[in-house]
């Protein structure tokens, strides 16, 4: 009757389809449409291109995962019938909206996959529960972002066997992690590095490991081990005193780099406050012009950037911390290789042309 191509008696008769909406438990219904209506759901998706589809014609998101049949189907080229179309644990609607149509790293269509390194040296005179609880806590809120605890390489002085962490943080571990990543992750890949413990002097250019016997990885070895792997994208976030120097070693396309400090400063506290931003705390102005937040999303639209979280951070520890120490942002090479304080002119994340950019188009 509607002229839509299916006939009245397969309209009222229905027909089954397969169905996701999370995990990986399908579900066989049965979908009918309206033999008087070509479009049923008003989705803009008629009917027969419901059936041919495998979608459901009274429902305007199929899946349930946030975009519409017809997004999925015209406008990302997504499966609208499940929640994840290329069962990389990561949601179409999560790819499609921060992924690489939006600069983002993630694609729809490609299997991608995330990893991170977690790693905190030798306290010396610091409590040692400040390093734990810290990196406990980036370890527990990758965990709840989505990340598999296999794919998650947590290293913390002295600590091996403790409640997830993988092994000792030695030289020789964190070589072997990387080596380890090195042959496992692709250019489709994502890695995030958190790496906390003591700079040594600004004129040394390397972190210390372990204060007796003495032992330190060069800005060097560690951008060796980073050239090493590829991915999609990077973010490199250093707590360190003075870790500003690592920044000319990694520059690099599709690396976010944040550190503590400038390399001549001290660290009072941006660990902390760049896991607050990560996981979504916050009551800052925020860059793109949003009055106030209670999650640190300028847009509070439930997911945090990275340059959310290290303006959030920087913010934060200059305002706040007897340092008043600078935290760098760098993530466009063609903009200079020192990095940007949140408020040098070489920093705006609405201009490509800035740092900050790459940042607010990133996302764990």
């Amino acid at each position: 009757s509607d002229g839509d191509g299916l006939s009245d008696s397969q309209e009222e008769a229905g027909w089954y389809i397969w169905l996701c909406t999370f995990g990986t438990t399908w579900h066989h219904i049965m979908v009918y449409s309206d033999p008087h209506n070509p479009d049923t759901d008003g989705d803009h998706v008629s009917d027969e291109a419901e059936y041919e589809y495998g979608t459901n014609p009274q429902d305007t998101d199929t899946d349930n995962d946030g975009l519409s049949d017809y997004e999925e189907l015209y406008t990302y080229g997504t499966y609208a019938y499940t929640w994840n179309s290329d069962e990389d644990e990561l949601s179409d609607y999560y790819e499609c909206v921060y992924g690489v149509a939006h600069n983002g790293w993630q694609e729809p269509t490609v299997y991608n996959k995330r990893f991170a390194i977690i790693v905190y040296n030798d306290p010396v005179q610091l409590p040692k529960k400040w390093y734990r609880n810290l990196c406990d806590s980036v370890y527990s809120h990758l965990i709840n972002m989505g990340y598999t605890a296999q794919n998650i390489y947590y290293l913390g002085f002295e600590d091996a066997g403790r409640e997830n962490v993988d092994m000792d943080a030695t030289l020789e571990n964190i070589v072997h992690v990387f080596n380890v990543l090195a042959s496992k992750m692709t250019e489709d890949d994502f890695l995030f590095l958190f790496w906390v413990g003591h700079g040594i002097s600004p004129i040394e250019h390397s972190f210390l490991i372990r204060y007796n016997p003495h032992t330190a990885i060069s800005y060097q070895k560690i951008s060796d081990l980073v050239n090493s792997i590829s991915a999609k994208r990077m973010v490199l976030v250093f707590q360190p005193c003075f870790s500003g120097g690592i920044i000319p070693y990694l520059s690099a396309n599709n690396r976010v780099i944040i550190t503590s400090a400038r390399y001549t400063e001290e660290d009072n506290g941006f660990g902390e406050r760049f896991r607050d931003g990560l996981v979504g705390y916050g009551d800052l102005l925020n860059p793109d012009g949003d009055p106030s937040t209670d999650d640190s999303h300028g847009n509070k639209d439930g997911y945090v950037s990275m340059d959310e979280a290290y303006y959030y951070a920087a913010y934060r520890a200059y305002h706040e911390l007897s340092t008043h120490q600078h935290a760098l942002i760098e993530d466009n090479p063609s903009n200079g290789d020192k990095g940007s304080w949140y408020g040098d002119s070489s920093y705006n994340p609405s201009s490509a042309s800035k740092d900050g950019y790459l940042a607010a188009h990133t996302y764990l």
